[in-house]
């Protein structure tokens, strides 16, 4: 079961700060687009276990 209820292992508040960690690097490095492969980085970054 997850915090929130909505599949996400961890609380909203803690997605939104990650999420807003990865933003602020791609911004820094000039990215428009992130494309993640690695199982563990997708599992950081959302939750989502595959």
């Amino acid at each position: 079961m997850s915090p929130t209820g909505d599949g996400i292992p961890f609380e909203k508040e803690e997605f939104s700060r990650r999420l807003a960690l990865v933003k602020k690097e791609m911004e820094r490095l000039e990215m428009d687009t992130l494309l993640i492969s690695e199982p563990s980085n997708i599992y950081y970054l959302t939750g989502y276990e595959a």
